[in-house]
């Protein structure tokens, strides 16, 4: 008897070894195009997390009546949103003063917008608190403060809600 594979026995190995072959190329070509799209995602969530720590920082800040909190009532969900924040030792260093403060879009930056309650048609100060940003919208109800931020990417598109409720409200 002679030690061997026969023919057939090839054949159906060299057949198999190709299956699997192909299985693993159809199976590196979806983690090639998936790979990239969950890293823009990934990074996406850590942005959005900065973005709202540092929304949350700024909002918790507003001042202690909600009649002063502005959004755009035509819409359910606001481009910006303005409120009052007390200044200590601001003009005179005696006294304090207050600042309407707006947090909006300006391009694909979010910006806070800082004016003089009383002088409103020029800012104080503005600040740029993030960039790469598709939208930023509002909503207020009963001291929530709800938001919606969408970032997007070459190829991806996200949406972000988060809230904060501000104790100094009444």
């Amino acid at each position: 008897m002679k030690n061997g594979f026969t023919v057939v026995e090839v054949l159906i190995s060299l057949a198999v070894g190709f299956i699997a072959l192909a299985i693993i190329v159809i199976a590196m070509n979806q983690f090639s195009i998936i790979g990239p799209r969950a890293l823009a995602k990934v990074n996406q969530a850590s942005k959005a997390m900065l973005i709202d720590e540092r929304l949350q920082s700024q909002l918790m800040k507003m001042g202690p009546n909600a009649k002063d909190i502005n959004l755009d009532t035509n819409t359910i969900w606001s481009p910006y949103i303005s409120y009052d924040i007390e200044v200590p030792f601001s003009k005179n260093y005696y006294f304090s003063t207050t600042l309407r403060a707006t947090i909006t879009m300006d391009g694909s930056s979010i910006i806070l917008l800082f004016k003089d309650k009383n002088d409103s048609l020029s800012p104080i100060q503005t600040v740029k608190i993030a960039s790469g940003v598709k939208s930023l919208d509002f909503q207020y109800e009963s001291g929530t403060v709800k938001y919606r931020l969408v970032l997007y990417s070459d190829s991806v598109t996200s949406t972000f809600i988060s809230a904060v409720t501000t104790m100094n409200l009444k």
